[in-house]
């Protein structure tokens, strides 16, 4: 009996030692999960940021899409935002088929990311995907350029096959100097590119008519309305109406002309010029025309007309005639013709000499109150 006491303190300080270890352990998996849940808390943290900011380059990219009618021309965006990252990119694999664009936005935030992808249809008027787009022939001559660009190309409607004498559907014919479609051509006649003529893309003969786009009477008098409201319609008692050497900066943008329309010397027209007949822009060495687009208006429209340019002259936009639109240079000799934008013609589409077209695509208002797309579906 007089050994138990040095058991019992044996067994109590073995106690406490366990107990002691059992305190560290548990105080280490406690530091353990609260330094876990700070994580957690953390990663929590940036992984919202990362939606919101995935989201946010949603966003951005739709306002891109609607804003240039469709162009893809500002993606990938790639940039910082907040205290993060964004990459938005487009797959365009069922836009050829459903004008459809799969928009995907990753964002990164303290190496944590999130992605959110929708898609989004587009309602931009189809005719406006070509660089020129007619009922009639396309002839392209003597030193002129066609960029396609991101468009279609050039098509025609006409059923003309050519001959020797003839022309083509389409027809790029240098005879003594080179031009040049830098894109695609089709027709529901035929396609050719001779005597120094190039076609740089696809030559589509037999192809399907593309229809033109609808720019009927509720069209034109959204344009008569912005002209009237600011006191910029003309009906000349003659029939046509001579702008000479004068700058043109209507209230609305449009200028609208009820008649024809003379243009010469030197002038400026900041807005869009509507003439319910033909437009004729100088002639030689009368001057120079520099017409500058605003709000996305076409450039000049003739309703039931033509419209022929001289060189040397610079517009910006949508060139529409319900006839001919012929731009006729003498060699450049004057000066050089330049259109941004794109050419709808009822007639036939004719760019000689040093005529220049470089495509910019086109959705001008007053088509109607449908939206430029819809947003169809959006994934996290």
């Amino acid at each position: 009996m007089k050994n138990a006491a040095p058991d019992k303190k044996g067994i109590a300080f073995l106690t406490t030692i366990i107990l002691l270890g059992l305190t560290v352990v548990a105080s280490a998996a406690l530091s353990m999960m609260l330094l876990r849940d700070a994580y957690d808390v953390k990663r929590l943290k940036y992984s919202s940021q990362a939606y919101y900011l995935a989201e946010a380059g949603i966003e951005e990219a739709i306002a891109a899409l609607w804003a240039n009618n469709f162009s893809s021309a500002n993606f990938p965006i790639i940039r910082n935002l907040g205290e993060g990252s964004i990459n938005v990119t487009l797959n365009n694999s069922k836009w050829a088929s459903d004008k459809i664009l799969l928009i995907s936005s990753a964002a990164v935030v303290n190496g944590v990311s999130r992605t959110v992808k929708t898609e989004v249809k587009s309602n931009v008027v189809p005719g406006f995907d070509y660089a020129v787009l007619s009922n009639g022939k396309v002839l392209v001559s003597q030193l002129a350029e066609v960029h396609c660009n991101t468009s279609k190309g050039a098509h025609s409607n006409s059923s003309a096959q050519g001959g020797f004498l003839s022309n083509s559907a389409v027809d790029v014919w240098g005879y003594l100097f080179p031009c040049y479609i830098y894109g695609d051509a089709s027709a529901v006649g035929n396609v050719r590119a001779r005597y120094n003529g190039v076609i740089s893309g696809s030559q589509d003969d037999g192809a399907a008519g593309v229809s033109l786009p609808p720019l009927d009477t509720d069209f034109f008098n959204y344009y008569f309305n912005q002209a009237n409201a600011s006191g910029d319609v003309y009906t000349p008692s003659g029939g046509t109406q001579y702008f000479d050497g004068v700058t043109l900066s209507p209230g609305n943008g449009v200028v609208y002309v009820n008649g024809n329309v003379n243009i010469k010397h030197d002038v400026t027209i900041n807005g869009c010029l509507v003439a319910t007949g033909d437009i004729w822009i100088n002639f030689w060495t009368e001057g120079t025309v520099t017409q500058n687009q605003v709000g996305g208006m076409p450039a000049m429209m003739s309703r039931g007309g033509d419209i022929t340019v001289w060189d040397p002259a610079t517009l910006n936009g949508l060139l529409y005639a319900a006839g001919d639109i012929k731009f006729r240079s003498l060699a450049g000799a004057f000066g050089d013709i330049f259109i941004n934008g794109s050419i709808v013609c009822g007639g036939d589409a004719v760019l000689k000499d040093m005529a220049y077209l470089n495509y910019v695509k086109q959705n001008p208002p007053g088509l109607g109150s449908d939206p430029i797309g819809w947003i169809l579906n959006w994934n996290e």
